[in-house]
């Protein structure tokens, strides 16, 4: 009895553990390359505290710039595109603008 007990045990996780990582990516989930960029937002310091103003941002910039799958647009690059799209080259970038 504890052998089959245990051996239903192992049957069960081993179903979950199949089940969870084998399932197929959501269709809206597109697989990372060496090629794909990210665009930051600006951040909001809603701290009062002046010395996050640009740190936040920068801070994500190094962590995401060492990732291998992701190349973060370059502030030049950001305000070139906003020149292109008759913005000023200084604008903040909000979702509205990031699309």
């Amino acid at each position: 009895m504890p052998v089959s007990t245990l051996l239903l045990a192992g049957l069960v996780a081993g179903g979950w553990y199949w089940r969870f990582h084998s399932a197929a990516p959501a269709p809206s989930a597109a697989a990372l390359t060496e090629k794909d960029t990210v665009v930051l937002a600006d951040f909001e310091n809603k701290t009062g505290d002046t010395v996050f103003d640009d740190a936040l941002k920068q801070a994500l910039a190094v962590e995401l710039g060492q990732s291998p799958f992701l190349n973060v647009l370059s502030d030049r690059k950001v305000s070139d595109t906003l020149g292109m799209m008759s913005r000023p080259k200084n604008e903040r970038i909000t979702a509205d603008v990031g699309r």
